[in-house]
């Protein structure tokens, strides 16, 4: 593959013409399988078409050919999770904390993985480690609610609710008040369930 190859697919991407500019990467890429920008480029395009799987396979030829890219090794995981790759995700995710280990968005995604795969000790670490590094992440505060209900603690769970509103804006409060009323029925403080789903609806 040549750089006027991926140029010439990049013209035909941003024109529209995606599957155009699929093909035409897709036999450089054949002939060259260590284009990593024709790989990069090649995933862009799937995911503008919708592709989660062949955006996945792309993922997999950038990270042999970059193994240390934090930011594919993110992607990745993401498009694992999306696919139900819960554990291949979590696989992901802790190799984005091994080599970026101040990412707050690594230890949220390892603390929604470790829930899923109902492993909540873990995932209240994973949540604790990217509250210290990012406090106003909303979604770590409620991997944090969720782990410490389901590890019996009503209690710590409501305040870490209660917590993630303070960050959250429109578009994730409505999520979070549901959220933290089903803990509150839960525990029989249905007054309070009722008056917090009023605020969310």
């Amino acid at each position: 593959m040549t750089s006027d190859t991926t140029g010439e697919a990049l013209r035909l991407a941003r024109g529209g013409h995606l599957a155009e500019a699929e093909s035409l990467l897709r036999g450089s890429l054949a002939a060259n399988r260590d284009h990593l920008e024709g790989w990069r480029l090649l995933a862009a395009i799937y995911g503008r078409l919708n592709s989660p799987e062949a955006q996945l396979s792309c993922y997999h030829e950038i990270i042999r050919l970059a193994p240390d890219d934090a930011d594919s090794h993110l992607i990745r995981g993401n498009l694992l999770a999306s696919l139900g790759h819960t554990t291949h995700a979590l696989m992901s995710f802790e190799r984005v904390a091994a080599l970026v280990p101040d990412s707050a968005f690594a230890h949220n995604n390892r603390a929604n993985m470790l829930q899923k795969l109902d492993r909540p000790a873990e995932a209240l670490a994973a949540a604790d480690k990217a509250i210290s590094l990012d406090p106003s992440l909303v979604h770590a505060w409620r991997h944090r609610a969720f782990a410490l209900y389901c590890l019996g603690d009503a209690k710590g769970s409501i305040e870490a609710y209660q917590r993630a509103l303070v960050s959250a804006g429109p578009g994730e409060a409505g999520d979070v008040r549901t959220d933290l009323a089903r803990v509150l029925g839960a525990n029989g403080r249905y007054a309070e369930a009722f008056a917090i789903l009023d605020q969310a609806l």
